[in-house]
């Protein structure tokens, strides 16, 4: 008897823990069929946004390659043209599911430290950067940029992932 994914929003650990899981794979080749640049899946509280995100993150994230071959081959996109668009672009995967605070300043703190870890899972990027980007991207991985590096983090990063990869970058918040 398979368990039961209770409280699991981790695609990679539903999969290779041998749980129950209802196969969403169907949506990735609607979303590429869709065509659009952005979409918002607005759905109630505990409702699988975090595991559907955690899903498109494994099926997409270049850096995934290797570890997420065998995550999808009994699922649907497995049958999929799209398959072949496994690991192929760069991703930005932000949670924000249990970021929460009481105040402003507490909440900011969670969202850089968010920021910072994430820059240091991309931190390969830094090869491509210049002085200046450098210096940017060393204040926010270790969680010393200014607000105004704060805002724009996100696009830089994507910018920079970009310019590291020659492909567009998938961005999952």
């Amino acid at each position: 008897m398979k368990p039961l994914p209770i409280g699991k929003s981790n695609f990679k650990q539903l999969i290779e823990e041998g749980c129950y899981y209802v196969d969403k794979t169907q949506s990735i080749e609607e979303l590429f069929e869709n065509g659009s640049k952005i979409i918002l899946f607005p759905r109630p509280r505990r409702f699988g946004k975090s595991l559907f995100m955690s899903m498109l993150n494994n099926f997409f994230d270049i850096d995934k390659k290797e570890e997420n071959k065998e995550l999808f081959k009994d699922l649907y996109i497995s049958k999929s043209p799209y398959y072949k668009e496994l690991n192929t672009y760069p991703t930005i995967f932000l949670n924000f599911k249990d970021l929460k605070s009481d105040n402003y300043e507490s909440a900011f703190y969670m969202f850089r430290s968010r920021i910072a870890e994430l820059y240091r899972n991309k931190s390969y990027v830094f090869e491509v950067l210049d002085d200046e980007e450098k210096e940017k991207f060393n204040r926010l991985k270790s969680e010393k940029g200014t607000f105004d590096d704060y805002k724009e983090s996100l696009k830089l990063l994507s910018t920079w992932l970009e310019r590291y990869h020659k492909e567009k970058v998938i961005i999952l918040i």
